[in-house]
């Protein structure tokens, strides 16, 4: 999945065997694809956590309010153990008829990510991450 500046992400499921709908068949997502919405912290324990974490995390107490991009950091949060995973992060190459979509959303993917790591709220290391995806993008536009 790739996070476009604006909102939105590119994320080609089509063929993958996950029902996709009509307006999301070209891999193009107004918000985050449904399949995602998991990310937000469920059950008694979520709530809790969301309850308890709110303020650190700048979202509301209730993960049922959370956005598309309240969600997104979940990408790369914690695991429950406190251990910090290591993302692998591959942008997906276009199939042929999806080329002209897919460069539109390349560059909506490149510049969120450059503002991610431009942005002094983020931290030194996750700024490191974000500098990174935008690098990966940029070396995946070549062979697109």
């Amino acid at each position: 999945m790739t996070p476009l500046q604006g909102g939105g992400c590119w994320m080609p499921l089509a063929g993958s065997g996950w029902p996709v709908p009509d307006e999301a068949r070209d891999g193009w997502w107004p918000g985050l694809p449904y399949l995602l919405h998991d990310m937000r912290p469920q059950g008694y324990m979520g709530r809790l956590f969301a309850r308890a974490e709110h303020h650190a995390l700048g979202v509301a107490p209730d993960p049922q309010a959370w956005s598309d991009d309240d969600m997104l950091p979940m990408l790369h949060a914690p695991l429950p153990g406190g251990e910090v995973p290591m993302r692998t992060f591959e942008p997906p190459l276009p199939l042929p008829p999806q080329c002209a979509v897919w460069h539109a959303a390349w560059s909506a993917a490149r510049d969120f990510w450059r503002a991610a790591a431009d942005d002094g709220r983020v931290s030194a290391t996750f700024c490191e991450v974000c500098a990174a995806h935008a690098d990966q993008l940029s070396a995946a536009a070549v062979h697109a």
